[in-house]
């Protein structure tokens, strides 16, 4: 028989179906496919695979479990580089952080520092993220405050996602709408929609108050007792009739970082020299699966 024949032997019984297990290497453990049990590890999670004959193959060979679930592998993501596009009307000058960075020269949030030693947050970049392939991490104790501009409706819309790294409750992060560049009292900070983090981790924020007719901040505040990672922020067109009562102000707490973000803000407005360093943005490393 001609060398090439011989070659394409193999080829020919793993397609029809030859006797004999299939076996297929992935990370340490082998999947057994057509025909008998597999060789790997007895009591590993099963997949459902076409055997010869219609039977069904297994991983693990013998011992697996048909109802067991199976472990992924590794997940995928599906990111639009330049974030929540669904939400066009969103009126904040950057609601998902994808022009904010150390390679850009837009500065539309600031944690508070000053200016001179660049104050505006670290940007992350990672699949992790609530909506495209960057967003902005709070550390502990910290505070953020973003730019945006004021709707035509008599009310503003405004809410955001917030990752807390502890685990805690929902409750332990402000989120408020004021004046940015002003000195007007702090209201009633945004409602988390749930008292606990949803299954990935975050929490939602929203609310909604009468329209400013000041430039308009989302001010952001870290209460909790580890970082945060923030994401997807909109601010936006409220409902044409609204009713509030009374609200209280903010702590003192509170109204001491939001005055320190926006005296940072009216540094940038006055038309300072831009800071001498750029702002970090942190790659995680990628790890290479076979």
């Amino acid at each position: 028989m001609p060398r090439r024949s011989w070659m394409l032997l193999p080829l020919t019984m793993l397609a029809c179906g030859g006797e004999g297990a299939l076996t297929i290497r992935d990370h340490g453990g082998q999947r057994a496919g057509a025909g008998g049990a597999g060789d790997g590890l007895a009591g590993a999670p099963t997949i459902p695979a076409a055997g010869s004959g219609g039977s069904a193959g297994q991983v693990g060979g013998q011992g697996g479990d048909a109802g067991a679930p199976i472990t992924p592998i590794r997940t995928v993501h599906q990111r639009n580089p330049f974030g929540n596009v669904a939400a066009s009307d969103n009126l904040l000058w950057d609601g998902d952080f994808e022009w904010s960075g150390a390679f850009l020269s837009q500065y539309a949030w600031s944690s508070g520092k000053s200016w001179k030693t660049s104050g505006v947050p670290e940007i992350e970049v990672l699949a992790a993220c609530r909506s495209g392939m960057k967003c902005a991490r709070v550390k502990k104790g910290g505070s953020i405050g973003g730019i945006g501009v004021s709707p035509r409706t008599p009310t503003t819309r405004f809410s955001g996602w917030v990752k807390i790294e502890s685990g805690e409750a929902c409750s332990r992060v402000k989120l408020y709408l004021s004046s940015c560049f002003g000195y007007d009292e702090l209201k009633e900070p945004a409602e988390s929609t749930s008292a606990e983090p949803d299954g990935e981790g975050w929490c939602r924020y929203e609310a909604e108050r009468p329209t400013l007719d000041k430039t308009p901040c989302l001010f952001l505040l870290n209460k909790s007792k580890a970082g945060l990672l923030v994401d997807d922020f909109y601010l936006g067109p409220g409902s044409a009739m609204a009713s509030f009562g009374s609200s209280s102000a903010a702590d003192a707490e509170a109204t001491a970082r939001v005055r320190e973000i926006r005296d940072d803000l009216r540094l940038r407005r006055q038309g300072d020299d831009r800071p001498p360093t750029r702002p970090p943005t942190r790659f995680r490393e990628v790890r290479r699966v076979p």
